[in-house]
């Protein structure tokens, strides 16, 4: 897949569509270590941390992750270790896909969502998040968990990697009595570390105006 060379805000925020499927997974050995983490783990980091209220209904275990959005230097946290394997599976998939071998991840965490419940239509901003592909894998999922971006709304299947289209309205929908349980990675490419640079005229390492606080719907 060739990534397509980035020239103004609009590109950056908006690509061609509102999914794109990029890859498959084998989850089996991840889907047992995420098994494995405890109601404390899951109870640690506050859907505030994340910035926004349309996260009252989930929960998070970082693993690349910091409280202030910045675009380099991730604090990488222990569930990086209990994941090494995908973690290194996931850059090797990503440099691939994009051909960026200078790409890195800014952000990796593990979201569980509760059963009956939603993450309402919402946009992401900040300094960070419109200058990354947000990429999804669904761990655990079923039929009655749709994800919509814009107008269209999917299923999206246990191991397949979505990127999603986060600059235009999206949000979840569980139906269902099981929790949904997603690794949701942010990966920077040079292109968008560039585009960064000369819309907001911040080095990779400044931080930047953080995520608005509350929805917009």
């Amino acid at each position: 897949m060739n990534a397509p060379r980035l020239t103004s805000q609009e590109d950056a925020m908006n690509f061609d569509g509102n999914f794109k499927h990029i890859d498959v997974y084998d989850i089996a050995a991840l889907s047992r270590k995420v098994s494995a983490f405890t109601e404390d783990e899951w109870g640690k980091m506050s859907w505030k941390d994340r910035i926004g209220k349309e996260h009252r209904e989930t929960q998070t275990i970082p693993i690349l992750f910091d409280k202030d959005f910045r675009h380099a230097n991730p604090s990488r946290h222990s569930a990086a270790d209990t994941l090494a394997t995908a973690y290194a599976d996931m850059t090797a998939f990503m440099k691939r896909i994009y051909e960026d071998d200078a790409g890195y991840f800014i952000r990796m965490i593990l979201v569980r969502m509760n059963p009956m419940s939603e993450i309402p239509l919402h946009y992401d901003t900040g300094a960070s998040l419109p200058y990354s592909h947000r990429v999804h894998l669904p761990i655990a999922t079923n039929e009655k968990i749709t994800f919509q971006v814009g107008d269209e709304s999917k299923y999206l299947k246990q191991g397949e990697l979505w990127e999603i289209n986060n600059q235009r309205r999206h949000g979840v929908f569980n139906r269902s009595s099981d929790y949904r349980i997603h690794m949701i990675m942010d990966w920077v490419t040079s292109d968008l570390a560039k585009l960064r640079k000369e819309q907001l005229g911040l080095e990779p390492e400044d931080v930047g105006q953080l995520p608005k606080e509350d929805s917009r719907n």
